[in-house]
């Protein structure tokens, strides 16, 4: 009898190490899942803001430039006036501060090509808008 009482303290002491033993090794794992995570996740936010950075420039850019046709259409409507002059040329120097953002936060290899192709674009429109504004200064107008 004494026999199977040690045999059975040795098989709850086995048993007992084996399920330490598994705790253990899921510790270890957890620990090192949790590092791996944290490594991973640090490129991974930069890459948001980043993004969040151009993706914020850009609709700052649209709002601006919506903000620039308001104020051409109500030159237009109205006839030439400083104050719609003004609000005009606050927009457009709004669009170039979040232009020059979006540059600074370049993040993939086609973004400066896809920059530049707006800053043509957005230079020919104000050339436009110059020869426009002229006219209106002029005396032309909608009325």
């Amino acid at each position: 009898m004494t026999i199977e009482i040690r045999s059975m303290k040795s098989l709850r002491y086995k048993i007992g190490l084996g399920y330490l033993f598994i705790i253990l090794a899921n510790i270890v794992m957890l620990v090192f899942v949790i590092y791996h995570i944290r490594q991973l996740s640090q490129p991974i936010t930069q890459i948001l803001s980043e993004k969040y950075r151009n993706v914020n420039a850009a609709e700052n850019m649209k709002l601006a430039l919506a903000q620039q046709e308001a104020a051409q259409f109500s030159m237009i409507e109205e006839g030439f006036d400083s104050t719609l002059y003004y609000n005009f040329n606050t927009y457009k120097n709004e669009f170039l501060n979040w232009h020059q953002r979006a540059i600074e936060g370049v993040a993939l290899p086609e973004e400066p090509e896809i920059l530049d192709s707006l800053m043509f674009a957005f230079r020919h429109y104000l050339a436009d808008s110059d020869s426009l504004q002229k006219m209106l200064h002029g005396g032309f107008s909608y009325r």
